[in-house]
């Protein structure tokens, strides 16, 4: 005897019959139609890839890339309580950035058409000490299909033992 589906199972066959999704719709895309908005599995491929591409000193340090990927509005809440702006986070000195990837825990919630909020945990090596942090950033897609941070924050926290 088949067990009755789960809730989830049953919104994602619902949401498929009501042709809102292609047969093989993820998890982050049934998020993304709860909320009201739409995400392709490439804005979420993307998206992912942007974000991690901050870890990655060959990427976050390249002009270019921080051009194009921090909004001209940029604000961050630095995991020091700090505020930083877009001109004090864009730097070229190509510091070394020992970080977890992929990103632990890493959740897409699409706020609306366009519009992203990533939240995972941070696991970062500076100065030979660990640091942990709880991370959200916001994206917007640009009318060119560019997606750009707008806000970026990090609290410190720590891992249960």
């Amino acid at each position: 005897m088949r067990s009755k589906p789960d809730p989830f199972e049953l919104e994602l066959l619902q949401a498929y019959e009501a042709s809102k999704l292609k047969p093989a719709a993820s998890k982050a895309e049934l998020q993304c139609l709860r909320a009201g908005a739409r995400a392709t599995a490439h804005d979420l491929a993307e998206l992912t890839r942007l974000e991690e591409a901050m870890w990655r000193a060959e990427t976050r340090f390249d002009p270019a890339f921080q051009e194009a990927h921090f909004a001209a509005d940029f604000v961050e809440f630095g995991r020091s309580g700090r505020t930083y702006t877009r001109a004090q986070i864009m730097r070229s000195d190509k510091s070394a950035i020992q970080a977890k990837l992929p990103l632990p825990e890493l959740t897409i919630r699409m706020l609306g058409d366009g519009i992203a909020q990533l939240t995972y945990n941070s696991e970062a090596l500076f100065d030979g000490v660990v640091e942990h942090a709880r991370r959200s950033s916001i994206w917007t897609k640009t009318e060119t299909g560019c997606w750009v941070m707008r806000f970026h924050q990090g609290t410190p926290y720590e891992p249960a033992a």
